[in-house]
């Protein structure tokens, strides 16, 4: 059996920050559609609206206000799987331009 706890190797995150003036709903069913079958989760983090996902060990969270206040798209490890030593593979840019064709151009970026 294999330990939850990776050891030092890799793990994938992101952080894209924008501006939208669709709503949270609306932005989450276009990113995160594909996934919902893993199961979405309404949350509020420190009482800012977020819809989050675990999926394949990674917790996908999308939360903001929308407007200028913008929305966050954050994707990291689930706590506990990897090591404080793990080299960090970080997909932003990857997910800058999802967020882009996603929303169709209904979108900048801070």
């Amino acid at each position: 059996m294999h330990s939850e706890t990776t050891k030092p190797g890799s793990f994938l995150r992101c952080q894209v920050a924008f501006i939208s003036d669709l709503t949270l709903d609306a932005i989450a069913e276009r990113l995160l559609f594909p996934l919902q079958a893993s199961g979405l989760t309404r949350t509020a983090c420190e009482e800012i609206p977020s819809i989050r996902l675990d999926f394949v060990g990674l917790q996908v969270t999308l939360q903001g206000f929308g407007g200028n206040d913008g929305y966050l798209l954050s994707i990291y490890p689930r706590p506990g799987l990897v090591s404080a030593e793990a080299e960090i593979v970080d997909l932003s840019s990857f997910f800058k331009e999802v967020v882009t064709q996603s929303l169709k151009g209904q979108c900048s970026f801070q």
